[in-house]
């Protein structure tokens, strides 16, 4: 019966080879065409395979029982049907005969091994039957065994029993050579099983590896992106979480994982130690699967960092794209997890014209961040007092002193006068008014605390404050007369102190920054009449005048009386240094940030910077002029601050990276914190300052701090801290009861609002 039904099919074979194999041809992606001696061969090809088999089975079925023959007849057209079903297609691009059997040979076997998932597995099975069968009928016909009992042999030798033949006498030596090349062939066939199974292993851990599976976490903080900002915000993150016994942080970054956790693990130390664990991913955060691998929809705040190897729109471009990838992949889980309405997404923006267009996409969900500006306007209220770099070094992170939000119903119906003496562990900044997300810093005292609203406070931590029942301390209550005349005594002796000083500031900005107007017009708000801001850079005067134009809406001087002068040089060469008098100068402010937009690595723009700082310091030595001139410095690399402030090279440095990482991961954990940094550097508004003591003390007298605070109190100021001569800087007092004796040398911090016609000078 099975003859015969092979032969039907070999007929049938030969009937239908020319159609069938024109459609296997248009099926298998061939050229269609003139393929009719192509499709007869391929038939004639089919009718010799039936045709081997049809000889093959009945001479296998000799002498061999029905389960044998069942097996086979079902193994070798499961073999064949294999074979077939994923053959190679091939675009031949001549049937001439241009390819020989051995390059099509090759070819397919290549591409199968480079594509099929499972041909290694299928070889091997088919290596393994083609040497059972082989060597069971060899078997077979050297010995008296029968067919089945030879197949079973070939199969122990194969991999079940080397040494089948033993030494059994009667066995021929025929048999035990075919019994030692089958055991020779199982060796192989062994070695390839172990390869295939050692390479499925590798390739598993490769992928556990690679991290392909997905994130298994909750309530965790996600960071997009990677840049030198990375590991110190973590870091910031990581204390912010010590409270609540630690957290999680998820990375996704275009770069491989085994590089991430390279550069984590050198900081494991300190991260690891404050609790919280780092998981990291590779991939690309516009792809929605790499968003959904990091479950997306599971982080309780967002923080997508800007592309440090492109120009500042290119990445602010790129922000834009993954903000709305990300939004897409929260819309899409939306029916499994509704967005919790805490969410927030901390963008670090690099261009401030930008930052409407960012918040534009979802007000509710985006909070950008302007970094550089932040930068920018900190290196010119710096340059103006220079010990405000150590209160900033100090406020930004969780270090510290933090920014904190709450609601209090035992302050309700109070006046913030009031509430300014509840809190012996924190001191009171603003208030944030429920519903309107507006943060109002300094307040008036007779500003009334309505319910639901939030008291800013400046405190070690957020678990860390309480407020009293009773006011600690009662103040004075001052007039609107009594402040406007405090205002002008204060003033008066601010200009007494400053007497010796130039009645107009000469500032010198060495470098070049994206927000150079804006800095033009805060310094314009800033300093007196008829001062001067020299820029020198490498960049064309024309350039940086229509860029002047171009963002000032067609203002070449961004400033009412601040006179704007220009300087082509190099600021790595001494002659291009003094050829600007630099001791004619009141600051001099050393950026960053060059022409090269380009320049992105950080020990080279950090390198530029402490060779200009060297040569500036070396210029100002040899100078004869008396003035005292404040030198600022930017670097990137926070662990080159402390040397540079070492060595006197400069008065104050600000580290870049370290104070940008801080500031986003302040937002990242309470996004009210950026109304509270964008007032304190706006042009107008609040400001920190540091103030001498004798402009509200008297030499030698005792006060407490909150009897402090109530005479800072009088200039619409708020007290945070102080510095008792050189000593250390202290931000909200512990205990602001304990007398304090003070002295002329002391330093007081405060925040302090200044109205548009009130010019501070410098101190």
């Amino acid at each position: 019966m099975v003859s015969f039904s092979l032969a039907r099919q070999i007929r049938r074979s030969k009937a239908k080879a020319p159609s069938n194999h024109g459609q296997n041809y248009a099926r298998s992606g061939y050229p269609a065409g003139d393929n009719s001696e192509e499709a007869n061969q391929r038939g004639q090809d089919n009718a010799a395979i039936w045709a081997c088999l049809s000889v093959l089975l009945p001479v296998l079925s000799v002498g061999i029982n029905a389960q044998v023959l069942v097996v086979l007849a079902v193994f070798l057209p499961f073999c064949l049907w294999l074979y077939r079903s994923n053959r190679i297609s091939v675009n031949y691009l001549d049937h001439d005969g241009d390819f020989t059997l051995s390059q099509r040979l090759a070819y397919r076997v290549d591409y199968s091994f480079s594509v099929v998932p499972y041909v290694k597995a299928v070889t091997l099975m088919i290596l393994t039957g083609a040497l059972i069968m082989s060597s069971g009928m060899a078997i077979y016909l050297t010995s008296d065994d029968s067919l089945a009992e030879s197949l079973w042999e070939a199969t122990a030798g194969v991999g079940l029993d080397w040494t089948f033949v033993g030494d059994d006498d009667s066995s021929s030596y025929r048999v035990r050579t075919i019994g030692v090349l089958t055991n020779i062939g199982g060796l192989v066939v062994t070695a390839l099983l172990l390869g295939i199974v050692s390479d499925a292993v590798s390739m598993y851990l490769d992928n556990l590896r690679k991290g392909s599976c997905r994130v298994v976490e909750s309530n965790f903080t996600l960071v997009i992106g990677w840049s030198s900002k990375t590991i110190p915000m973590i870091e910031q993150i990581a204390k912010a979480n010590i409270s609540e016994k630690g957290g999680v942080v998820v990375i996704l970054a275009e770069r491989p994982k085994e590089e991430i956790e390279v550069d984590i693990s050198a900081n494991e130390s300190k991260i690891g130690a404050l609790g919280t664990r780092v998981v990291c991913r590779a991939g690309s955060a516009l792809n929605l699967s790499d968003l959904q691998k990091v479950s997306v929809s599971n982080a309780r705040s967002i923080v997508v960092l800007a592309d440090p190897f492109v120009s500042e729109d290119q990445s602010d471009v790129r922000s834009i794209r993954i903000l709305l990838s990300i939004i897409s992949a929260l819309k899409s889980n939306e029916d499994k997890k509704p967005r919790p309405s805490s969410l927030k997404v901390t963008v670090e923006v690099c261009n401030s014209e930008n930052a409407p267009l960012i918040r534009s996409i979802d007000p509710s969900l985006i909070e950008p961040v302007i970094a550089n500006g932040v930068i920018g306007r900190l290196l010119v209220h710096t340059a103006r007092q220079p010990e405000v770099e150590s209160v900033w070094e100090t406020l930004l992170g969780f270090d510290d002193c933090e920014f904190y939000f709450q609601n209090w119903p035992d302050v309700e119906n109070l006046t913030f006068g009031e509430v300014l003496y509840r809190f012996r562990e924190a001191v009171p900044l603003g208030i944030r008014r429920e519903g309107k997300g507006s943060v109002i810093l300094n307040p008036t005292d007779d500003t009334l605390i309505e319910k639901g609203d939030e008291i800013l406070v400046l405190a070690e931590d957020d678990d860390s404050y309480v407020p009293e029942k009773l006011t600690l301390f009662e103040p004075d209550h001052y007039s609107e007369d009594d402040l406007n005349s405090s205002l002008t005594d204060i003033f008066q002796k601010k200009s007494k102190s400053m007497s010796m000083r130039p009645a107009r500031f000469k500032k010198l900005l060495i470098g070049w920054r994206r927000d150079i107007a804006n800095l033009a017009q805060v310094l314009d708000k800033l300093l007196l009449p008829g001062s001067e801001f020299h820029i020198m850079s490498d960049l064309p005067v024309e350039f940086r005048e229509s860029y002047l134009l171009r963002t000032t809406g067609g203002v070449a001087n961004p400033s009412s009386h601040l006179k704007v002068v220009h300087h082509v040089g190099d600021a790595k060469t001494r002659k291009d240094l003094e050829k600007l008098d630099l001791a004619s100068y009141s600051s001099i402010v050393v950026s960053t940030f060059s022409g090269d937009v380009q320049q992105v690595n950080v020990e080279d723009r950090d390198s530029q910077s402490i060779v200009t700082l060297l040569l500036v310091q070396e210029i100002l030595k040899t100078s004869p002029s008396t003035q005292d001139v404040v030198v600022v410095g930017e670097i990137q690399d926070p662990r080159s601050r402390r040397m540079i402030l070492d060595s006197g090279m400069a008065q104050a440095i600000i580290a870049t990276n370290d104070l940008i990482a801080k500031s986003l991961a302040m937002v990242s954990e309470d996004s009210h914190v950026n109304r509270v940094l964008e007032d304190l550097f706006n042009v107008s508004g609040n400001e920190i300052q540091v103030v001498d003591c004798s402009l509200y003390i008297k030499n030698g007298e005792v006060l407490s701090f909150f009897e402090v605070m109530n005479r800072v109190r009088s200039a619409r100021s708020i007290a945070i801290g102080y510095r008792r001569g050189n000593g250390e800087l202290k931000l909200n007092p512990e205990d602001k009861l304990v007398p304090l004796t003070w002295t002329k040398m002391d330093r007081l911090v405060t925040l302090s609002y200044m109205e548009q016609d009130f010019c501070l000078p410098e101190s």
